[in-house]
């Protein structure tokens, strides 16, 4: 749970910083076993194979992947067509812990 709200936080954070976005939409479900969020905004947008990333000193983006990574997930990000940009994650819902004692 912290790791998703760290990603909604950054996506939101870069949208209104970097995109000047008046509007962000988050949005979450879980369908087949894959928990489904997106946070979508009305910014500047930006061209995601160009965005600068850790060696010109911009950690977010390649922070949201590591950790998507790191949960089993898939995070996409792209433009939309009507101006700002939408950001997809994926990950599998975890599943609960067999208590102590239990068969199967």
């Amino acid at each position: 749970a912290h790791a998703i709200l760290r990603i909604i936080r950054e996506l939101t954070v870069n949208a209104i910083r970097h995109g000047g976005a008046k509007s962000v939409r988050i949005a979450g479900s879980v369908e087949n076993g894959k928990l489904l969020f997106s946070v979508a905004d009305d910014g500047s947008g930006f061209d995601p194979a160009a965005v600068p990333g850790v060696p010109e000193g911009h950690f977010g983006l390649q922070g949201i992947r590591e950790r998507v990574k790191l949960l089993g997930g898939a995070f996409e990000i792209v433009r939309r067509p009507d101006g700002g940009m939408r950001a997809v994650v994926r990950l599998p819902v975890p599943q609960k812990p067999k208590p102590k004692g239990s068969i199967a």
